[in-house]
């Protein structure tokens, strides 16, 4: 069974969102985005910064300019 995931890092207090996989059949419902919100909720609350690596992260943060 393949599940949607975000991997992570934390080095020098900062998240760094290394990785998120979504299976093709959960895709176009949303499941990225909601990891990856609940991991800046988290990151905020832990008073990290986040630093965007994989692809889908960096272009999530392009097209969220208000979660930066």
């Amino acid at each position: 069974m393949l599940i949607d995931f975000l991997k992570y890092s934390v080095e020098d207090n900062t998240m760094i969102l290394e990785s998120t996989y979504t299976p093709e059949k959960n895709r176009e419902m949303g499941l990225a985005e909601k990891i990856t919100l609940k991991a800046i909720v988290y990151a905020k609350e832990k008073k990290m910064k986040i630093k965007p690596a994989c692809t889908y992260a960096v272009n999530f943060f392009q097209n969220h300019t208000e979660k930066k």
